[in-house]
């Protein structure tokens, strides 16, 4: 092969790269106007956290999070934890905590890159952390511990991809550190996974007589120490929660407008940050079923990506038969922490014999959630300090009662 042409190849594999990493810059700026401005959406579940924050300074460990519902069940205190760093540095200034969580965002990009591209190639994976930067955009300002969880689905799904694959004990540490991180963000998601996670993980080790990786199972109880000491200090009462809460059958909404609710997130697949038209409604009923067929065909004839689509199939599919749990709706942080799963489910394709059809449908996808990302920035710039929960409004407002003091 002659030289000019060796040499032409070796910088068309960067070409990707050249498209790719100016979007993501991009994406990842419109995140970052928020803390630009200065504004942030400090609404209850935020102020909220501060108080944790506030709290955890003054007793240095603390055990529980936020409340997650009226019946005595409480979210970890992870996410306190990871925070109070920032808050420390940045003495208490929410605009400083925002940068912390724009930082998360971009970690989580470039993890989401190198993951998509060990499964998937480049291409996907570039494709991927393009996504993840979109979808974190116009939700970053506001950050709250069950939001958090998207930041860790990847490192969940990749943990149990590979020990599948490799049967390699420390991907399933690695499964069950993302497990214990998704319970202590937003203790009902989480749940729903764990119900997942172990009995497969339990088949596994069964059908591969890989007997010693039982004793990574300790991990979970290691990681989930603080809800342990909290229930063996407070009489199980948080144990007693969970179990009437899974217990109870009384619907929160009429049965048909549940059943429509499920049925409507399935197929939206949380691909999309909004969805503006009836026309983009059946562009998303398109992709779920290009998606799915094109998942059961990869199940039957390829046998190497055979185990990928069927934990895509099981997790997400039973994440939503595990909803049955949830009597309302299915709120967005519920669902929210769906997108990177689906996301990586969509550019999986990228890299196989259908990538003729997926790659026009991704970049599709892509433009989709630009527009809300721009539009969310430039609403940030002018308009948010309108709203009731803009932290540049409060703080002001706070200001002229203290000078009038």
């Amino acid at each position: 092969m002659p030289k000019a042409v060796k040499k032409h190849k070796k910088y068309l594999k960067f070409l990707p790269f050249v498209i790719f990493i100016p979007l993501i810059i991009y994406a990842i700026y419109l995140g970052a106007v928020s803390a630009i401005y200065g504004e942030v959406d400090f609404y209850n579940d935020v102020a909220r956290d501060f108080l944790l924050l506030q709290e955890m300074d003054v007793k240095k460990i603390v055990l529980i999070g936020a409340r997650s519902s009226t019946t005595g069940v409480y979210n970890g205190s992870l996410w306190t934890y990871i925070n109070y760093p920032a808050y420390l540095l940045g003495n208490g200034n929410p605009v400083f905590q925002l940068w912390f969580w724009i930082f998360l965002g971009v970690i989580s990009s470039i993890v989401g890159f190198l993951i998509a591209k060990k499964l998937f190639g480049v291409l996907a994976g570039l494709f991927f952390a393009l996504l993840l930067s979109l979808r974190f955009a116009p939700h970053v300002n506001g950050m709250i511990h069950a939001n958090a969880s998207f930041l860790v689905i990847p490192l969940f799904f990749f943990g149990m991809a590979q020990y599948v694959r490799t049967k390699k004990i420390r991907y399933l540490i690695l499964n069950l550190i993302s497990l214990a991180c998704l319970i202590q963000f937003n203790i009902g998601t989480g749940t729903s996974f764990l119900l997942l996670s172990i009995p497969l993980i339990l088949f596994l080790i069964i059908k591969n007589r890989a007997w010693k990786h039982l004793l990574a199972l300790l991990v979970l109880p290691v990681c989930l120490i603080n809800y342990i000491l909290f229930d063996l200090k407070n009489g199980m009462r948080m144990t007693l929660a969970l179990t009437n809460t899974g217990k109870s059958t009384t619907f929160f909404v009429y049965w048909p407008e549940w059943v429509w609710d499920r049925v409507n997130h399935l197929y939206q697949m949380e691909l999309l940050e909004h969805i503006p038209s009836m026309w983009a409604q059946y562009m998303v009923m398109g992709i779920f079923a290009a998606i799915i067929v094109c998942s059961i065909l990869e199940i039957k004839t390829n046998k190497k990506m055979r185990s990928i689509y069927l934990l895509f199939f099981f997790y997400y599919l039973g994440y939503f038969g595990l909803s049955y749990l949830n009597k309302g709706i299915m709120l967005f942080h519920y669902v929210y922490l769906l997108a990177p799963l689906t996301s990586l489910w969509l550019v999986s394709f990228i890299h196989g014999k259908y990538k003729y059809l997926f790659i026009p449908i991704t970049i599709l996808v892509v433009i989709f959630n630009f527009i809300p990302a721009y539009n969310h920035a430039e609403f940030t710039k002018t308009g948010f300090i309108k709203d009731p929960s803009s932290w540049k409004s409060l703080s002001t407002a706070a200001q002229v009662v203290l000078d009038r003091q």
